[in-house]
């Protein structure tokens, strides 16, 4: 096997975790829309980064991103975590043109980095908004 040839696989990966990560969310929202299972903010986990520091951490508000969105309130999931529905909609996204794509026998769309590049700039970005928020007051 290249030194290069991992790569060629790369776009056929970000596709299977895109539908993964779909499909994940699309059982989430039927167990909560069916009652077997209901998102509550209690479910979040207490943050180690923020229990030592008293800062948040790059993912703190993940965990409330992910109940807003799945309960229908995109502005809250935005306001949490902007990367919780930015990924979602770039899985979306990529789930669809991925699957048309092998649907005409065509190959996957290629995987793009300046996509995660936005989702880093996202992520680092509201940490640092946080907690410039929280230090001022």
């Amino acid at each position: 096997m290249k030194k290069d040839a991992w790569w060629k696989h790369v776009d056929t990966l970000i596709y299977g975790l895109s539908c993964l990560l779909i499909g994940g969310l699309l059982v989430m929202l039927v167990l909560q829309l069916t009652g077997h299972f209901t998102l509550t903010d209690d479910l979040r986990f207490p943050c180690g980064f923020r229990l030592a520091t008293g800062l948040f951490c790059p993912g703190c508000g993940g965990s409330h991103a992910l109940t807003a969105m799945l309960s229908g309130r995109i502005f809250d999931s935005i306001l949490a975590h902007p990367f919780v529905p930015y990924l979602t909609a770039c899985a979306l996204i990529d789930v669809i043109l991925g699957t048309s794509a092998r649907i005409r026998h065509r190959s996957v769309p290629k995987f793009r980095p300046v996509y995660a590049y936005i989702g880093i700039a996202l992520i680092f970005g509201q940490w640092i908004i946080k907690n410039i928020l929280l230090l001022l007051g």
